[in-house]
């Protein structure tokens, strides 16, 4: 599996989130081809956000990493 090998793990944890960024398709509407993503931070607050959604039991100790 590819995210196994990108993260050099044997298996996954039972909970992971993932974020495939896939910087080729933003080439059309970014022209410089710089600074054409957003800041890691930025996916990190969505993320946190997300897990805020998500119930308690689905979550578990990871909330609190």
């Amino acid at each position: 599996m590819a995210v196994q090998r990108a993260l050099g793990l044997e298996t996954l944890p039972s909970s992971i989130i993932t974020v495939h960024i896939r910087r080729g398709d933003f080439a059309s509407w970014c022209p410089t081809g710089h600074d054409c993503v957003a800041p890691l931070d930025s996916y990190k607050a969505e993320v946190e956000d997300l897990l805020k959604t998500l119930p308690e039991e689905t979550i578990g100790a990871s909330r609190s990493n």
